[in-house]
């Protein structure tokens, strides 16, 4: 999946929406994501809350082209991300990992939600955690 924009020549610019809940799971690509979007039309891609065959964030983070491989692009960013496709009729569950942005809030209807390694919450950061939300860690 790759991210897009038209020509800043054109009065129409496109920012990209959300690329959320999808599975994104194809082991013949190099990668599931592409954040080709320039980082002077759009600081970051939402591609968080899709499942993409791993729990492992490394395998995850080999998987997404952004700024880590070019520095002229918006960094992508992935965590939360789904533990499961949903396919088999069972709620995916969510999976994070490295630093959150802006406010989180983790609802009784994403419980039980994983921590992958090393989650940091920001002193410009609020992460919010529900009244009967399961933390596994």
């Amino acid at each position: 999946i790759w991210s897009y924009w038209y020509d800043s020549s054109t009065s129409n610019r496109f920012i990209s929406a959300p690329l959320t809940l999808n599975t994104l799971y194809n082991p013949t690509l190099q990668y599931e994501v592409m954040a080709a979007t320039p980082y002077n039309v759009l600081r970051e891609l939402d591609a968080r809350r899709n499942y993409y065959g791993t729990d492992d964030p490394a395998v995850i983070r080999s998987r997404i082209w952004d700024y880590k491989n070019d520095n002229f692009v918006v960094t992508a960013r992935y965590s939360p991300f789904l533990l499961a496709d949903g396919s088999d009729g069972v709620d995916p569950f969510y999976g994070f990992t490295g630093t959150l942005s802006g406010h989180v809030n983790w609802t009784k209807s994403m419980s039980p939600v994983y921590v992958s390694n090393q989650l940091i919450v920001p002193q410009t950061s609020i992460l919010w955690i529900e009244k009967g939300v399961t933390v596994i860690m």
